[in-house]
């Protein structure tokens, strides 16, 4: 069986799991979490950094293969800061690679992170002295977990977890990836016929014309009338075939052109709808007319059964109507196409929308605060902006903000519209508060306490935090509801602006979406 890049499936480098599992043998070695680790720490590292060690034949075998693959595996581990200890010029705790690679010196010593840090706090006079301005500012926004243990990353997993799997990945070859090769895998194929379509896309099926050309010899003939059997003319240029293929057109109001082509005829099919997730009707049907045409070849060739288009076509319909009976093809792959899945006696039910609702921004109780946030990615990962506005009970604006983020994704942007929000409104006294987002996704995560991925677990730990000093509480709303943050992240992505602006610089749109929000005029939210 072959993968969605082209090679075989089950059928994985050794090579490349080797080196897998000596990036998992460095990791081990790099977290120091065993005896063993420890050991090989003393005996070779000493007073230098395992990633500039030296190596020579006199050394034993396993680290010698520790020293093959460190420069790989190295390239996926990162450092977020706890009590740091980790190396400040050698570890990748500043995010892009290590600043020995970005700071150029003559010597680099061997202070750890924890040197350039006063009472928890970074030094930042101290790191100037070593550091360029630019790499400076950077690194003082880099948070510090207090209180925390260094904590080591594997950056090509979602959790920072190393896995086995998610080495083989990073260091492996694939061949890029066809489309048309991964949608003979979807449910609604049976094994079989996927196998078989792989094979016929991989032009490796025995026809006659194949067989020939691996040096049987012997005549050649399909199996509905004269001509030389060839995977052109079985599937595709047979008169009997092209019955098949004129009888599904009509039902979908194709004209089909004369390709001659087998995947020419499939992408035809394809891209005659815009609608190409899961696997459309469009692309299951000629996959079932081709598998159907061969059960038919071989039926008539080994059994002697006649080569019929109704047979065909009979079954292309019974196999259908068996998926839809199972619930396997399902309203999705008709989409565009419903009224012609009634033709062929498949009804699917039509999903009645939702009755709109009504929704409004709510002032929060007297004494209280209200923090609406929202963040924005053009393009996700794209240009990014976060951005809040803090209100009292009477709707009154106090502060609001925008940040640009350069690059990034939303679940990013939203949870730095949160911290940072929440950071103004400690540094302002406004407090108790109400935080309302319009990402779930970003109150699953607070719920979770820091189980999303790992670029973003700080940030996480930093807004629990905040919410204990504020006595804050995080709670979703309906976007219709947050216009106000929505203009305002919206604007900080594209403009990739950065301000605090107070209630004398609002002005234009976003003070009309507050006026309306504070006389309570309610928006409409479809389905």
């Amino acid at each position: 069986m072959f993968s969605g890049g082209g090679r075989w499936i089950g059928v994985r480098s050794l090579a490349d799991y080797v080196r897998a599992f000596s990036m998992r043998l460095w990791w081990r070695f790099r977290g120091k979490s065993s005896l063993w680790s420890e050991y090989l720490h003393g005996r070779y590292c000493r007073n230098l950094h395992p990633t500039i060690v030296p190596y020579n034949r006199n050394h034993s075998s396993v680290w010698h293969r520790l020293c093959r693959i460190r420069d790989v595996a190295e390239h996926f581990i990162f450092w977020t800061l706890g009590e740091g200890s980790v190396s400040f010029w050698h570890d990748n705790w500043f995010g892009e690679k290590p600043l020995a690679q970005l700071v150029h010196r003559d010597t680099y010593t061997m202070e750890s992170v924890h040197y350039y840090w006063h009472e928890g706090e970074w030094n930042v006079p101290r790191i100037l002295r070593i550091i360029p301005m630019p790499f400076a500012q950077i690194i003082c926004q880099i948070p510090i977990a207090a209180g925390q243990g260094d904590r080591i990353v594997w950056t090509d997993s979602s959790t920072g977890d190393f896995s086995t799997k998610s080495a083989w990945e990073a260091i492996r070859q694939a061949s890029p990836r066809r489309q048309l090769l991964a949608d003979v895998w979807h449910r609604s194929l049976r094994p079989t016929i996927s196998v078989f379509l792989r094979r016929l896309f991989q032009d490796t099926i025995p026809v006659d014309a194949r067989m020939q050309q691996k040096g049987f010899s012997f005549p050649s003939k399909c199996q509905c009338c004269e001509a030389a059997e060839t995977v052109s003319h079985l599937f595709i240029e047979s008169a009997a075939v092209q019955g098949v293929w004129q009888h599904f057109a009509a039902i979908f109001g194709l004209c089909l052109c004369d390709t001659g082509s087998l995947t020419h005829m499939v992408h035809f099919w394809r891209y005659s709808t815009p609608f190409h997730s899961d696997l459309h009707i469009r692309t299951l049907i000629p996959f079932l007319i081709l598998w159907f045409t061969w059960t038919q070849r071989n039926a008539a060739k080994y059994r002697g059964v006649p080569f019929s288009t109704d047979s065909i076509i009979l079954e292309v319909q019974r196999h259908l109507r068996t998926l839809y009976t199972a619930r396997t093809l399902t309203s999705t792959q008709w989409k565009g196409d419903l009224h012609r899945a009634a033709i062929m006696g498949l009804i699917f039910r039509r999903l009645v929308p939702r009755a709109p609702s009504i929704v409004r921004w709510h002032a929060p109780s007297p004494s209280w605060f209200k923090l609406n946030t929202d963040g924005s990615s053009l393009g996700n990962p794209g240009l990014a902006g976060a951005a809040g506005i803090i209100r009292d009970s009477a709707g009154h604006v106090y502060l609001a903000y925008q940040f640009a983020l350069g690059t990034g994704t939303s679940v990013l942007a939203e949870l730095t519209a949160v911290w940072r929000g929440m950071e103004l409104a400690l540094t302002h006294g406004l407090a108790p508060l109400v935080v309302e987002v319009d990402a779930t996704t970003v109150i699953s995560l607070l719920q979770s306490r820091a189980s999303g991925k790992w670029e973003v677990q700080h940030m996480i730990m930093r807004i629990i935090c905040l919410q204990q000093l504020l006595v804050a509480d995080v709670q979703h709303v309906f976007r219709e509801a947050n216009g106000a943050a929505d203009h305002l992240a919206k604007e900080a992505a594209s403009l990739q602006l950065t301000r605090v602006l107070h209630h004398d610089d609002i002005t234009g749109i976003l003070r009309g979406i507050l006026c309306l929000d504070r006389q309570g005029v309610p928006h409409l939210r479809r389905g």
